[in-house]
C-alpha cells in the first residue's frame, strides 16, 4: 500500500486456505516468494512480477504482498482449465467441492 499504513515487511509469506498441494510443492512455493520478496528489494519487479505470474500459471496461487499470504485460487484452476486428461492420465489439478485436490 503505498500510504504505508499497513504492510508486514519480512520475506516469510504465511500459506492461507486449504488446498491439496504436496510438502514439496508448499516448499517450492515459499521459497519462489521468498526469491520474489528479495527481487523487489532490488527493484527488480519485472523479475519478481515472472515469479508471481508463474505461481499463478503453474499452481493457481495468488498472492498478497500486504498481508503477506497466499492460497490456491479454485476459480483460477478451473478458468485455466487446468484438469486430468483421461486420455493419458496425466496429474492435473481440479477443483473438488471448492477446494484444489490433486489427483492422478
Amino acid at each position: 500500500d503505498r500510504s504505508n499504513e499497513w504492510r508486514v515487511d519480512t520475506n516469510e509469506y504465511a500459506m492461507a486456505g486449504n488446498n491439496a498441494l504436496s510438502e514439496e510443492e508448499k516448499t517450492f512455493i515459499d521459497n519462489k516468494l521468498r526469491e520474489r520478496f528479495e527481487l523487489k528489494i532490488l527493484y527488480k519487479y519485472e523479475d519478481a512480477d515472472a515469479i508471481r505470474d508463474g505461481l499463478k500459471e503453474k499452481f493457481g496461487v495468488q498472492v498478497d504482498d500486504r498481508t503477506k499470504e497466499w492460497f490456491v485460487d479454485a476459480q483460477l484452476m478451473v478458468g485455466a482449465g487446468v484438469a486430468v486428461s483421461e486420455d493419458d492420465g496425466e496429474v492435473g489439478i481440479v477443483a473438488e467441492e471448492g477446494d484444489i485436490a490433486l489427483v492422478a
